[in-house]
Formats: structure tokens, sequence, C-alpha cells
């Protein structure tokens, strides 16, 4: 499926008002689990069944994804008259009923504000939203954020926010407190689901530019700031054990996330965070779902 934009188009949006595939592989308890981990770390959210992802050239394409994603949305730069492909290759499976249905809107170089910047793979407005990762639970029940949630491989790209009006700086949140929405790497702690950040976090991880305490964001755009954060706790400082929000005056709001290709597990390790991302709930293997809300100057 292609699509072609015209001479002045600058970025398609497709929205995913159904998308069902295959899901990623996820991780499962085993009687040893060390063997479990150390066989399945590379395999561990890969979209081995199926897979869907949008070609641009000359620009960045989207990442590869599968599983559930009723509801998110992409926007891929475009170059002039050149066509972007939508890809979908789907396995041999038969225990999945895949379905999809896929919005799409051409926008001009000049509508920015409606599109979002050059480089943003998701564009949200409004004063209070939420961003998923994809192929993230659809249901925010603590009960289903289990040891078996767990996000995909090979992501890197950015979900920007629009500056509404009158405000000033964007605090990014947990949205399943009692169940934990955020899981990203290992933990500080063996045994414990704790937080980290900064050069800490190069496995996996997401970034938020100048983040910060709430405190300082709504006084000043600090001189000393974190920009990444992972482990099992959302939170400004090291070591958080208690989910707090992280806040930033930086312009445009974004939201940034990497995953590598692998979850990490050493050997010996499956009852500690701090060496298999798999271990502890949260696991590291989870992904996010984090709320955002926009303060006022």
């Amino acid at each position: 499926m292609g699509g072609r934009d015209s001479s002045s188009g600058c970025r398609i949006r497709y929205d995913f008002t159904a998308h069902t595939l295959a899901t990623q592989s996820v991780f499962t308890a085993a009687t040893d689990p060390d063997d479990t981990v150390l066989t399945q770390n590379y395999a561990i959210g890969d979209c081995v069944t199926d897979q869907f992802s949008i070609a641009a050239p000359g620009q960045m394409g989207s990442p590869i994804i599968c599983g559930t994603n009723t509801g998110q949305h992409m926007i891929i730069d475009s170059h002039g008259t050149d066509c972007q492909t939508v890809n979908f290759n789907i396995g041999a499976s038969t225990t999945t009923s895949r379905s999809w249905d896929i919005y799409v809107t051409q926008y001009t170089c000049s509508q920015e504000d409606s599109a979002g910047p050059p480089g943003c793979l998701q564009y949200f407005t409004g004063t209070t939203g939420l961003i998923k990762s994809f192929g993230y639970l659809t249901s925010n029940s603590a009960t289903t954020t289990g040891v078996t949630t767990t996000h995909l491989q090979n992501q890197n790209y950015q979900a920007c926010v629009r500056r509404e009006k009158g405000y000033c700086y964007i605090c990014w949140a947990d949205w399943n407190t009692p169940g934990g929405s955020f899981g990203l790497s290992i933990s500080p702690t063996a045994a414990i689901a704790k937080g980290s950040t900064g050069t800490r976090c190069s496995l996996d991880y997401i970034s938020i530019p100048q983040g910060t305490t709430s405190t300082i964001a709504a006084t000043t755009t600090p001189a000393a700031f974190i920009q990444r954060f992972c482990g099992r706790i959302l939170g400004p400082a090291d070591d958080a054990a208690a989910t707090a929000s992280v806040c930033s005056r930086s312009y445009p709001f974004v939201l940034g996330f990497v995953t590598d290709d692998n979850e990490l597990a050493t050997n010996n390790a499956a009852s500690k965070a701090d060496l298999t991302e798999a271990s502890v709930t949260p696991g590291g293997i989870l992904g996010f779902a984090l709320g955002y809300t926009q303060a006022s100057c």
C-alpha cells in the first residue's frame, strides 16, 4: 500500500482506527528461569510473526511494530512527490485474528501546528494526554501489567506535544500507579524495583529534555538537568523507590524512546532485577504508558 503526497506536502499522518497483528514474542517463566531468559533474551520483544512499518524514500521511516496498536498513530516526513509505502508482513500463525483500518491525512509544510515538527513520529495536542509505547496494553488495570508484558525491540523515535497557549512546562507521570506503567532496562538494586537516570540508562530508556522536578520546572530552566530515564520507577533522581513526575521547560515538548535488540540477562540472575530485565514486577521489559499535564506560566 502506498501514498503519494502533493509537491507541497511535508508530513503524512496515519491514524490506526483498528490495528491488530500477531503479538511480539513475550517472556515466559519456566522451571529454570535463568536458562529460559538466557535463551530468549534476543527474542523477547521481537515481531517474529507479523510486522508493520512505513517506508519513506529520502526520509526516516517508521520502526517495525506488531501486536495491538488500535488508537495509536504515526506521522512520517515526506519528500516532494515520492511515495510512502505501508508494509504488512503477515506470518503463518492462525491463532490471531488480524485487522487494520488506517485513516491517512496529508499536511503541507505550512501546517506544522497541526502535523507537528519534522522528525516527530507522534504528535499530541491538548493540555493533558496519554502516550504509550507501541504494542502496549489496551487496559490500565493493575492486574494486566504482569511479568509477560513486553515492549517492542529496536524502537528509536520521538513523540512530541504541542505547547498550548499560556502553558510553560510539561510533567510526565505513570498512567497506572498501583501496577506500574513504566519499566525499561534493569533496576539499580537486586530485589527492589527502583529507577535510574542519566548515564545509567544505555540499553532501553526514555528521554525527556531538561528533565527535573516540578518545583524547579515551575520557576526556571535548570542549569543542571537529566535527559535519560530507565529502571522500574519513573522519577527525577537516581534510585527512586516511588514514582514521581518528571517535568521539563524545554521546547518543543518531546518524549524520546529507545530500545535495543535484546533484554539483558546475566547467568544465575533470575530473581535479581539489577542483572535481568525480566525480573521483579514491573519488569524492565514492560515499556511505558505515561500521562502528561501541561502547567500554566
